[in-house]
């Protein structure tokens, strides 16, 4: 019997996988937000909790977003600083 993992530890998980990527593109992330709160999809009645976090690199200010409970045809971990390497703005 499997459990479902709770939103906080869901949310741990995902930000330390993309806080990862990010730094092994040579990206040196911050901050810049996190909400906590409901969301409702287009066409979907239902209030769901989400937490989202957002960060942005200090040198070439590509982000990350880390969503909890993404849209149906959304994704949970996005943004340029997963898959582009930092390059330094002068």
């Amino acid at each position: 019997m499997s459990r479902e993992p709770s939103l906080q530890t869901r949310y741990r998980n995902l930000r330390k996988s993309a806080l990862e990527s990010c730094r092994w593109r040579g990206h040196r992330m911050k901050l810049v937000h996190t909400l906590y709160g409901y969301t409702s999809h287009l066409g979907d009645p239902h209030y769901l909790y989400c937490i989202t976090g957002h960060w942005e690199c200090k040198d070439c200010s590509r982000t990350v977003t880390v969503q909890t409970t993404p849209p149906p045809n959304g994704i949970d971990i996005g943004g340029g600083a997963v898959v582009v390497y930092c390059f330094k703005q002068p």
